[in-house]
């Protein structure tokens, strides 16, 4: 029973666990990208974190009489352990925004500059566009700003992207609460509204 069937039951093990593995951390880092938690994502990777975790044990019980490399047996923690400390540090959100401010700030370039206290000239648009990697469903002018809708919200909430040079101190006029909005760097800020 050594080398016969336990060793390709093993082998498929190993990939089964870590396939798992990648499909987690993937669904995961695009579960946590957006202003808001993509929240549809999180249904199907709770059940897939649990089946990578069954399946590691398994493939451990197995790996303990296997010639592969000890290193491999912790491949799986060490990759779950490190996808956790991102999630906790926003970095998955921060790098999709690094890559998509750009984006935004040419949509902002074209629009009127807002005034402290005032709610620019400009009507916005209410039909999906894409502003880099972002789905935006509605822009609205605000009072000293600009709000941008993410498509994929936060479950059943509002959130998306901001744009206030003077703060959002002065989003309670418009009936946001300023605290819900978070900073995002310059005069960009990541909000969402709960119903």
């Amino acid at each position: 029973m050594r080398g016969g069937v336990a060793a390709p039951w093993r082998r498929r093990i190993w990939w089964i666990t870590h396939g798992l593995l990648v499909v987690v951390v993937a669904l995961a880092l695009i579960a946590f990208s957006p202003p808001g938690i993509n929240f549809l994502l999180l249904w199907p990777l709770v059940p897939l974190a649990a089946a990578v975790a069954i399946s590691w044990v398994a493939m451990l019980g197995g790996e303990l009489r296997s010639k592969r490399p000890a290193w491999q047996r912790w491949i799986a923690p060490v990759v779950g352990v490190a996808l956790i400390v991102a999630l906790c540090s926003g970095l998955p959100r921060d790098v999709r925004w690094a890559m998509t401010r750009p984006a935004f700030e040419d949509v902002v370039a074209t629009l009127p500059a807002p005034a402290e206290g005032i709610v620019p000239e400009w009507n916005g648009w209410s039909e999906q566009r894409r502003v880099g990697t972002y789905a935006i469903s509605r822009a609205v002018a605000v009072t000293g700003g600009y709000l941008f809708t993410e498509d994929s919200g936060a479950f059943f909430d509002l959130a998306g992207v901001a744009y206030l040079p003077f703060g959002p101190d002065g989003m309670a006029e418009d009936g946001y609460d300023p605290q819900r909005f978070r900073a995002m760097g310059g005069a960009w800020f990541g909000w969402t509204d709960t119903w």
